[in-house]
């Protein structure tokens, strides 16, 4: 059984290291490196829409409402993407919503958000007093 386990980042939370592939149809296109967030209070996981399009190359196999606190609901695309873990090698292959994000974390951006989809056959413990969190799947 993986495990990841890594400091909080106390400004933007917990973040795990991932690596997003570029489409078949761009065969010379590098890989991108970032952080994804770890976001309990999504229900669905997403990538940086720009990035996904532009950079990789993904593309949108439809679209879906997104609900937001404090926002009315919006259409977003959804792509049909995949990622890997970097600290064990762990390839994901799931839909991941088209969000704006692209903010920085320390040395690299934030370019994804791994919501409940991503962990619902996983255990995620949040510990802030020791500043931790861990996943187990």
């Amino acid at each position: 059984m993986p495990v990841e386990r890594a400091l909080i980042d106390l400004e933007h939370g917990p973040l795990i290291r991932v690596l997003l592939s570029p489409h078949s149809s761009r065969p010379h296109s590098d890989p991108v490196e970032g952080w994804a967030l770890i976001d309990t209070g999504a229900k669905a996981s997403g990538v940086h829409a720009a990035l996904a399009t532009h950079a990789l190359g993904w593309q949108v196999k439809g679209a879906v409402e997104l609900h937001t606190p404090g926002t009315t609901s919006e259409a977003v695309p959804i792509y049909d993407g995949g990622f890997k873990l970097i600290k064990d090698g762990s390839l994901v292959d799931m839909d991941l919503v088209g969000l704006n994000l692209g903010y920085r974390a320390g040395d690299a951006d934030v370019i994804l958000i791994l919501g409940r989809d991503f962990l619902q056959d996983k255990t995620f413990s949040y510990d802030g007093r020791k500043s931790e969190w861990t996943l187990h799947w």
